[in-house]
């Protein structure tokens, strides 16, 4: 079991360090760039369609930004306490549906009941 974690914790490091890499500094230098400046002189006759694109490719690189400070937030915390992070994405079905926990586990199983 330890060495899933482990393996899971080096997983993650990977994973933040390939969006560093990747996300973070390949694609504004690369494609931010080619769109942005090289691309008026290799595709003229596209050239209204540019500011469009420069703007929505800024747009994506400003999420990525925004995504990477919540997985920096998830490997500082596990770097300095060691903790597991937890997935919390299917407790909180009331925050979506508006329902206690009680009523989807009653919905479930009455949904059950009718396929017996």
């Amino acid at each position: 079991y330890k060495l899933i974690d482990l393996g899971g914790s080096a997983v993650f490091v990977l994973f933040a360090a390939n969006w560093i890499l990747c996300r973070l500094y390949w694609y504004p230098c690369k494609l931010l760039y080619a769109t942005i400046y090289g691309a008026v002189y290799l595709g003229p006759q596209d050239a209204p369609f540019f500011p469009v694109l420069g703007i929505m490719l800024i747009l994506i690189y400003a999420m990525n930004i925004y995504w990477f400070k919540f997985i920096a937030r998830m490997l500082w915390r596990v770097a300095t306490t060691g903790e597991e992070p937890e997935d919390n994405r299917e407790w909180d079905t009331s925050a979506v549906t508006g329902l206690s926990k009680r009523s989807l586990d009653a919905m479930a199983e009455n949904k059950e009941r009718k396929r017996q």
